[in-house]
C-alpha cells in the first residue's frame, strides 16, 4: 500500500504551489524497513516538481546503524 498526503500548498494563478515547509508525505508499508525507504524514494523521484527536494538522510541511522 502506498499513500501520499499533500500539505502546505496554495493555488496561485491556477497552479498548485508550495506554501512552505513539508508539503508531501509518502507512506509505504512492508515488513522490511530498507525496502520501505527505497519504495518511498522511488515514489518521490516520480514527482515532477521543479526545485523540489527531500532529505536523503531520513532513516539512514536505522538502516546503516
Amino acid at each position: 500500500m502506498n499513500l501520499f498526503f499533500m500539505l502546505g500548498q496554495k493555488i496561485l494563478t491556477g497552479k498548485i504551489v508550495s506554501n512552505g515547509g513539508r508539503v508531501l508525505n509518502f507512506v509505504v508499508r512492508s515488513k522490511n524497513f530498507k525496502e520501505n525507504r527505497n519504495r518511498a524514494i522511488n515514489l518521490i523521484n516520480q514527482v515532477n516538481w521543479e526545485n523540489g527536494f527531500f532529505r536523503s538522510d531520513i532513516a539512514h541511522k536505522v538502516i546503516n546503524g
